[in-house]
């Protein structure tokens, strides 16, 4: 488990980004350093910016829940589909759970706003509403380092955080 003093606090401004039409993937891996990617079904970031929840759909994150229940460690990136902009979080999961029936509507909420966002790209929203968002297991990552990923001269770049 991360200790307080390797999590970080999300920039303010970042906050809105990592809630609004954004693709969101995580990366983790197995005990033999085998990577698993998975499409999440939403992301909530708490109130003191050190946290995210991060909805994983169980149908179809078998593989990456039994990664994050082994180590722990995870890589999330946010993309955003009309100018690519993206960051990544890395951290270590402090709760894995079920997800609550009020926590529904953060996931509906994120594939209408993913939807709204990919339709500007030309891609039908109803791509979108065909993905499976619930039910999900919630992985609450404690932030350990931000990065910027957007294709660039910037990518990798560290924007906050400790160590990786």
């Amino acid at each position: 488990m991360t200790t307080a003093s390797a999590v970080t606090t999300i920039p303010e401004d970042l906050v809105e980004f990592l809630h609004g039409g954004v693709a969101i993937l995580i990366g983790t891996r197995d005990h033999d350093m085998r990577p698993a990617t998975q499409r999440a079904g939403g992301a909530r970031v708490h109130a003191n910016r050190r946290k995210v929840d991060v909805f994983l759909p169980e149908r179809s994150g078998e593989r990456t829940i039994a990664n994050v229940r082994a180590n722990g460690r995870l890589a999330v990136t946010f993309s955003r589909a009309i100018d690519h902009r993206t960051v990544q979080l890395k951290g270590n999961a402090a709760v894995i759970r079920p997800g609550r029936p009020d926590e529904e509507a953060i996931t509906q909420q994120y594939l209408e706003t993913w939807g709204a966002a990919v339709e500007l790209i030309g891609m039908p929203r109803s791509t979108i509403k065909r993905l499976w968002a619930w039910p999900s297991v919630v992985v609450e990552l404690d932030v350990e380092a931000i990065f910027e990923q957007t294709p660039g001269p910037a990518a990798g770049a560290k924007l906050a955080g400790g160590a990786t």
